[in-house]
């Protein structure tokens, strides 16, 4: 058995009993005391005790970021990272210098470039060719809604000028209906399938590396959606478990991507069922796009738009319900990804008809909103009623802010981003990076939580909407308690109590108590999960 007490640190337990204490003692990853050092040392000092040094370090219950992309984060280590380049000749730049180095059929990979960042005006078609050499390229932008592709990509996808716009997506066109090399949304996928794909030993490497990045963040569990880049949910449970196995020690909660949820039928109930470090969750559903490529659906056209555009609607409402049906009828949650204000209203009422399973109407599914940055007061009281978590991504404001204001205007501002909002009206609301879109770091996130802005020197000091400022303790609970909530785990974890399992995140810095500009330097010095020491700085 497996007996240790961690000692010599300043423990936030969130156990509202014991609020701070000195020590923990656990057994087989599980707390079974808490006090004082002199009491857990008395009782439970024996010599086959390991006593594990805290080093002055301040604990909370183990961080646990709700909404990313753990396999998506691997992959853009090995691609071209474009998030630094300021403007049109820099990015082309960068695209030429990797075309020179890679042969003429492989394909130039991309990620992070930020229109509302450069200075300029965006490449076109022409310099793109021109810039890749050949070589057919794939751009996304930061919030991996909208593409900037080139000639040869469209002929790697079999497209033509004769193209269609897909359900749920877009190709981009010049004033004359030729297309630009701009592409949204669901339009990506056959770029996506011309594409040769790597082999999963290949991808476990990439998901291991990102893996050891969040526990060095101090993260200690993680909500993925990842089946896109895995292709199949057997593979994705084997591909984990196999992770596992090699005890790397994060805990791994993993949505279903709607496409693949008939697979669910076809496995075996040992393979569907959770254990200590993996569980399959919701059915990850898309209502919409995102504000920075006008995708994100809204029930009044952008502000900023002389198309008067609304945005998309990945699915018809039809659509989502049924969708919603084909899980729920497998017992299963839905998580709907719903930026703007119509597709929070559509998926609200998705929710409340699909609210439980099929002869279960008294134990009700715990749905999951993903994001709901434009909440106006009609939906917020809506969402009172209901018995939902809220995925939101604090990070989102010190990257959206100040072009976001343009897009939605003045009025709509009134409802946007609205954290404090949803919390004080006793909403449960879970915190997340959404990384690769956003930094992996949760202290990032808790930062601009409580902030919200970024470290822009024209950056308003109040922050942007600072009504909706989240105190310290509202930001540490989001990606504690609120995690929890969010994947039915609240009983397992989200504090430091008696009975719950040991996963401890320390970090250098008291994030209740420090300095204003000290807080965004907190850094992890060690991530602890079941009891065991599984990161050190």
């Amino acid at each position: 058995m497996d007996k240790q007490i961690f000692y010599n640190g300043m423990i936030t337990t969130l156990d509202e009993t014991w609020p701070q204490v000195e020590a923990l003692y656990t057994e087989n990853g599980r707390i079974m005391a808490i006090g004082s050092a002199e009491e857990i040392m008395r009782q439970f000092g024996r010599t086959d005790v390991t006593k594990i040094d805290l080093d002055g370090g301040y604990a909370y219950p183990g961080f646990v970021d709700s909404h990313l992309h753990i396999a998506l984060l691997g992959a853009k280590l090995d691609q071209l990272d474009l998030s630094g380049c300021k403007d049109k000749d820099e990015l082309l730049a960068t695209i030429r210098t990797e075309a020179a180095q890679i042969p003429l059929d492989q394909w130039i990979i991309g990620y992070g470039w930020n229109d509302e960042r450069m200075e300029g005006r965006m490449p076109d078609l022409a310099e793109l060719n021109q810039a890749s050499l050949g070589r057919p390229l794939l751009l996304s932008r930061v919030c991996e809604h909208v593409y900037l592709v080139n000639e040869a990509a469209y002929r790697r996808a079999e497209l033509t000028e004769e193209v269609k716009n897909p359900s749920g997506g877009i190709y981009g066109r010049d004033p004359f209906g030729k297309l630009n090399g701009w592409v949204y949304d669901q339009a990506v996928l056959p770029f996506q399938e011309a594409q040769k794909h790597i082999s999963l030993q290949q991808r476990r490497q990439q998901i291991e590396r990102a893996m050891k990045m969040a526990l060095k963040e101090g993260l200690t569990g993680i909500h993925t959606d990842d089946l896109r880049e895995i292709g199949s949910l057997h593979n994705l449970i084997d591909l984990y478990r196999d992770l596992h196995q090699k005890r790397i020690g994060l805990r791994t909660h993993h949505l279903i991507y709607y496409p693949y949820v008939t697979e669910w039928d076809e496995l075996d109930k040992n393979q569907l069922e959770a254990d200590e470090w993996f569980s399959l969750g919701a059915v990850k559903i898309f209502a919409d796009g995102t504000f920075g490529g006008r995708t994100a659906w809204l029930t009044q056209p952008y502000a900023d738009d002389p198309e008067k555009s609304t945005g998309i609607s990945i699915h018809s409402v039809e659509e989502l319900h049924d969708l919603a049906k084909q899980a729920t009828n497998r017992g299963l949650p839905i998580a709907i990804h719903a930026i703007g204000d119509q597709a929070i209203e559509e998926t609200l009422t998705v929710m409340q008809k699909y609210r439980s399973a099929p002869g279960k109407s008294a134990s009700p599914l715990r749905h999951r909103l993903i994001h709901a940055l434009l909440l106006r007061q009609d939906l917020l009281e809506q969402l009172k009623q209901m018995p939902i978590a809220v995925d939101i991504q604090p990070h989102f404001v010190a990257s959206d802010f100040p072009w976001v204001e343009r897009r939605l205007g003045e009025e709509r501002l009134r409802y946007a981003y609205a954290w404090r909002s949803m919390i004080e009206a006793e909403i449960q609301c879970a915190g997340g990076s959404d990384a690769p879109i956003e930094p992996l770091s949760p202290i990032k996130g808790f930062y601009t939580a409580v902030f919200r802005h970024s470290l822009a020197a024209d950056a308003p000091k109040e922050g942007y909407l600072p009504k909706e400022r989240l105190n310290r303790l509202q930001a540490l609970q989001l990606y504690t308690k609120g995690s929890a909530y969010a994947a039915n785990e609240e009983h397992q974890r989200g504090t430091l109590s008696v009975g719950k399992q040991a996963d401890i995140s320390v970090f250098d810095h008291d994030l209740l108590t420090v300095e204003d500009e000290e807080l965004r330097k907190a850094t992890a010095i060690q991530t602890i999960v079941n009891g065991q020491i599984v990161y050190e700085r």
